[in-house]
């Protein structure tokens, strides 16, 4: 049940949509962005393979909040998030 609300649930939704409004108007790189999301959500800096996989949700896309609201969904949902 925990999963299914962590994935569907409209207050963490809504939680991802506002950090990714705030992460698309921060400055800094984008892997600056990334670690500061991982020393939130994990207190430790993203593993290369971690930052690597991140950075491709949003390369390109550094000013879209809705691809920083989804990396932040996708971090809600880590195991070692929960």
């Amino acid at each position: 049940a925990q999963a299914l609300t962590l994935l569907n649930d409209p207050f963490v939704h809504g939680q991802a949509e506002g950090w990714g409004k705030k992460l698309a108007t921060s400055p800094g790189p984008a892997d600056e962005r990334i670690a500061g999301m991982y020393r939130t959500c994990f207190a430790r800096p993203p593993k290369p393979e971690e930052l690597a996989a991140c950075r491709a949700t949003v390369d390109g896309k550094e000013t879209d909040a809705a691809a920083w609201a989804e990396l932040a969904h996708t971090l809600f949902n880590v195991k070692e998030f929960v």
